[in-house]
């Protein structure tokens, strides 16, 4: 695993700990979702190179967790650095913070086990 995006694919599952995984690559242009599936850590692992590919092509991708896990986990999205620090100022520290694009975050917010 040598390349960045792998790394932080890996970072993000790990994070997240589920044991399943939803995985979207969404067309802003057509309003549509290309993937969506279920998937184990290392079949996850196994799309990082389509992952990239539908990325370089426009594409937005999501990792989420799947329908049906033990582990809650909250999205919020669209945040600048400094709603993510304020967050964790709060007593609400993600479990996982990834920048989207330049200057812009998600933060995975665990509310339970």
């Amino acid at each position: 695993m040598s390349d960045s995006t792998s790394k932080s694919v890996a970072r993000q599952l790990k994070a997240m700990d589920c044991a399943k995984y939803r995985i979207g690559a969404f067309d802003r242009e057509n309003k549509t979702m290309t993937l969506r599936r279920f998937l184990e850590p290392g079949e996850v692992m196994g799309m990082v190179p389509w992952l990239k590919h539908q990325n370089a092509s426009g594409k937005d991708i999501y990792i989420t967790q799947a329908d049906g896990q033990d582990r809650a986990l909250l999205l919020v999205d669209d945040l600048a650095w400094q709603r993510v620090e304020a967050m964790a100022g709060l007593g609400v520290a993600p479990a996982c913070v990834v920048e989207t694009s330049p200057g812009n975050f998600q933060a995975w917010v665990s509310l339970g086990p």
